[in-house]
């Protein structure tokens, strides 16, 4: 007999997958009580940063005393509540500091500090699949799906919602705005109807000033039918949105491959301080970094880093220097160079005067093979809040081997004729 619980669990460990990759999905976490018993923190947990979203899933299966749909939905509104209250089990675990590693769907244990986290949010997800036969206009709906209790901003979705959300908003950054900016609305009531979460995902996607709380209006008004609209009327500007940021999906492929490097020492990182630190820890601070980037800056990226391969195929070396955020960047290179030694020192060097350069605080780098290579292979540098002794030399040798860094101004959806 099939386990619809675990069979839930399942649906949404593949859409965290998707969104988050495995390396930031973590299944049925668990915790020692004061007494030492083993209590489960939530189904999921994505760390990302200071924020922690939790997750409880709940399914449920259409009974024959469903006939009253009023029965019905006051029986679907009851798991929903269970589940809201289950969440408070991972405040308290954080409160109490009784998780100090997570294993992630990567199979990397990584520690964990529940001290850091300033952001706690909650999702409640909830699998009706007796409904997935059923036309759209004939499944239930949950509309403003939101609500704040034991103190955690809680957002509830139909799992058949989260799905197509994930192939909206699929990184860690886009999907963590999006949920500040549903927050926003929902939370304080800011908005008019009461609507369904794929007709706010459309108005979301059609009006970028949402996503910036300098632009987006104190209210907001959302006719029902919007994602049909969206849809519909604006297919093929998302088909070529979505053919236009295949090359983006590079880096969450970079990402997802960072964990097999565990042991090879791949990595070449200075944090300005003498003390040790292991693979496992070089391994998901470059991951975090690489994660912090949204979709667009992923395309902005890659579009760069393969026009330096490009060059790297013609001059032997192409390098570039990306800047996200402010104080932080990422450098990318690619050399014909087959001495693995003599192309990492080479990347050092060039992140040593990177760093210097753009008077940066964080930088990553990340050095390849030119653009036709037959195999692929990658060499790492990450310097953070390091002092270099010789910062005056390596900022008059940047002036000869840097222009101005390049910033993403990229639109998700823009005009290609």
């Amino acid at each position: 007999m099939t386990d619809h619980g675990t069979a839930a669990e399942d649906l949404v460990e593949d859409i965290c997958q998707t969104i988050f990759l495995a390396d930031f999905t973590v299944r049925s976490p668990m915790f020692k009580k004061g007494h030492g018993q083993q209590k489960e923190a939530a189904d999921f947990l994505v760390p990302f940063e200071d924020t922690l979203l939790a997750f409880q899933v709940k399914s449920r299966r259409t009974e024959e005393s469903d006939v009253d749909d009023q029965v019905r939905r006051g029986r679907i509104l009851k798991r929903i509540s269970e589940g809201i209250d289950q969440l408070k089990t991972i405040k308290r675990a954080l409160a109490a500091n009784r998780l100090s590693a997570l294993r992630n769907k990567a199979g990397v244990l990584l520690p964990f500090q529940p001290t850091t986290i300033r952001n706690l949010v909650g999702l409640v997800i909830v699998d009706l699949p007796d409904e997935y036969s059923r036309p759209l206009d004939e499944r239930t709906q949950l509309l403003n799906g939101f609500e704040r209790r034991h103190g955690i901003p809680v957002h509830i979705m139909l799992a058949s919602d989260f799905r197509i959300l994930s192939k909206e908003v699929d990184t860690l950054p886009d999907f963590i705005a999006y949920l500040a900016t549903r927050e926003h609305y929902f939370d304080s009531a800011s908005i008019f109807p009461h609507i369904t979460e794929l007709d706010f995902l459309a108005t979301y996607k059609m009006l970028p000033d949402l996503r910036d709380p300098a632009t987006r209006p104190d209210l907001l008004t959302i006719m029902d039918g919007m994602w049909t609209t969206y849809i519909d009327k604006h297919g093929a500007a998302i088909e070529r949105r979505n053919k236009r940021q295949e090359l983006s999906y590079r880096i969450d492929e970079l990402i997802e491959y960072l964990h097999t490097l565990i042991g090879y020492r791949p990595y070449e990182i200075d944090f300005g301080r003498s003390d040790a630190v292991d693979d496992i820890f070089k391994y998901s601070k470059i991951a975090i970094e690489l994660a912090r980037l949204g979709r667009l800056q992923r395309l902005a990226l890659c579009k760069m880093w393969a026009s330096k391969m490009v060059r790297a195929e013609q001059l032997g070396l192409g390098y570039g220097l990306f800047l996200p955020r402010p104080n932080s960047g990422i450098l990318v290179t690619a050399s014909s160079e087959r001495d693995r030694k003599e192309r990492h020192r080479v990347l050092y060097a060039l992140a040593r005067m990177a760093y210097c350069h753009a008077g940066l605080s964080r930088l990553l780098a990340v050095g390849t093979e030119p653009i036709r290579a037959e195999q692929r292979s990658y060499d790492w540098v990450l310097l953070e809040d390091v002092t270099l002794g010789d910062a005056t030399t390596l900022k008059q040798q940047a002036a000869e081997y840097f222009g101005a860094p390049e910033v993403s101004r990229m639109a998700e959806f823009e005009d290609e004729g």
